[in-house]
């Protein structure tokens, strides 16, 4: 169980396209309803965006494509280590893009 969403909606005119994505994620309603039984804290349950972006075109003798996809997510833990008598602070933060575009030519047959 955890508590986000998403959107999401796509457009075409003629022989191109247009898809746009967005979701949301946050588990800190979790963590209430559910504790840990580890032995650990939470100081900042987990939570996430992203995104994506989809465009297609084709044309006569060729068709183009890109996408574009990010990523923003992070948590902050203190948990119980068998070496330390206080608990360990683990932290994170992730920034994540990546975009791929590709464009394909149809050369004719003689």
């Amino acid at each position: 169980m955890s508590v986000g969403g998403g959107v999401g909606h796509t457009e075409i005119w003629g022989q191109e396209s247009l898809s746009i994505n967005a979701n949301y994620l946050n588990l800190a309603p979790y963590q209430l309803l559910v504790p840990s039984n580890q032995d650990m804290r939470w100081n900042k349950p987990y939570e996430s965006i992203s995104g994506e972006a989809v465009f297609r075109s084709l044309r006569d003798k060729s068709m183009f494509k890109l996408y574009t996809g990010f990523n923003h997510s992070n948590l902050d833990i203190a948990q119980a280590d068998i070496n330390f008598e206080e608990y360990v602070p683990f932290s994170l933060q992730n920034n994540n893009l990546y975009l791929n575009a590709s464009h394909k030519h149809f050369f004719e047959d003689e």
